[in-house]
């Protein structure tokens, strides 16, 4: 995306995440992306097949007995400047959406154990496969951010979309997936324009572009532009039009190949 194409932009807060879907889904497997410097989030690794057909970010704290796993991931990404991190559950097969709270009712799983990898955890994908780097380690979930079921069979939206999720200090944009074939992938970047809050901040801040929604229209790392956008807080019909300047930081993740259309 250039200065040639700038998009506007319309920005909401995304309100509280989505109630998990009622009809029960089979314990599975559930890869996830590990990134954050100064938190912790973890992001659901989705395909077109149940039951990993959701799109998920949660905060998180990461402990292991006698070690800070947390800093020790930090530390060695900063040492080795590896673009991807995993966190592969190591325990019993779960359901994704027993991490989620229902309507009157609290989640009824909000840890699991896993090993952190530098790199993938499996073959076959855009990020090449890495090595295991801290086994044992407890997820403990603090924030479900976003969590949305990719229905079955899904139509691919037809407009970029992105969710803003962070801290103040630390933020990054996830690609907001719909239908197949779509892309996955989280970046770091920078806003100046506009503050968002903690409260703004805690369940993501939908970014629409008037980009086609396809990979080639990605937002490219390192990338600068500037776009006027429209920032509502949850729960508020919006407020006055702003301008915003985004800067792409470093890539931690893309991936296509989990997101083709299943045969």
């Amino acid at each position: 995306m250039s200065n040639d194409h700038m998009p506007s932009m319309d920005m909401h807060a995304h309100p509280a995440h989505l109630q998990p879907d009622p009809a029960p889904d089979t314990p599975g497997f559930h890869g996830m992306l590990l990134f954050g410097e100064g938190t912790a989030y973890l992001s659901h690794l989705p395909m077109f097949m149940p039951p990993h057909n959701y799109q998920a970010f949660f905060e998180v704290t990461l402990t292991k007995a006698g070690s800070d796993p947390f800093a020790d991931y930090v530390k060695d990404r900063s040492e080795t400047q590896t673009r991807m991190y995993a966190f592969a559950p190591s325990g019993p097969p779960f359901v994704l959406t027993d991490l989620v709270a229902g309507t009157a009712t609290p989640p009824q799983l909000n840890s699991f154990p896993g090993t952190i990898w530098r790199g993938h955890f499996e073959e076959g994908h855009f990020e090449p496969k890495g090595t295991p780097m801290l086994e044992n380690v407890i997820a403990q979930v603090t924030n479900v951010i976003y969590f949305q079921k990719l229905a079955l069979p899904a139509t691919t939206e037809t407009t970029l979309e992105y969710l803003l999720l962070g801290k103040v200090d630390e933020l990054y944009m996830a690609h907001v997936i719909s239908g197949p074939p779509d892309f996955d992938q989280v970046l770091h970047v920078a806003v100046t324009g506009h503050t968002f809050t903690a409260a703004e901040l805690q369940h993501g801040v939908k970014v629409t572009t008037g980009n086609t929604n396809a990979a080639e229209h990605k937002l490219v790392e390192f990338e600068h532009f500037l776009a006027p956008g429209e920032a509502h807080s949850a729960g508020s019909d919006g407020s006055p039009t702003i301008p915003i300047e985004l800067r792409a930081g470093g890539e931690c993740y893309f991936e296509t190949s989990d997101l083709l259309p299943m045969q």
